[in-house]
């Protein structure tokens, strides 16, 4: 996999912006602050994969970006208020 992460600071140098002006810019334009963002955009691609394979949680997690299966699975309690094996069960 040849994916690298993008840090806040080469994102703001790539905008031509400061980081803390970049932030700002950010969440006026998304409503999010950036990392609030990806982490919204992992849990809705998580909740596909819950919704739509078979995959394990270990694999959703890896998928999503979540450095391990309780990692992902605490995030996902957080944000949805259910565990991730219950949301798959409530949802199919």
């Amino acid at each position: 996999d040849n994916t690298k992460l993008i840090s806040i600071d080469e994102l703001a140098e790539e905008a031509g912006l400061s980081t803390s002006h970049f932030i700002r810019a950010f969440k006026q334009s998304t409503g999010y602050a950036p990392y609030s963002y990806v982490s919204n955009c992992r849990l809705e691609h998580a909740k596909s994969l819950l919704k739509l394979t078979s995959m394990s949680m270990t694999e959703i997690a890896l998928e999503c970006g979540y450095s391990s299966p309780s990692h992902f699975s605490n995030a996902f309690r957080q944000k949805m208020g259910t565990t991730p094996t219950k949301y798959r069960f409530s949802n199919r």
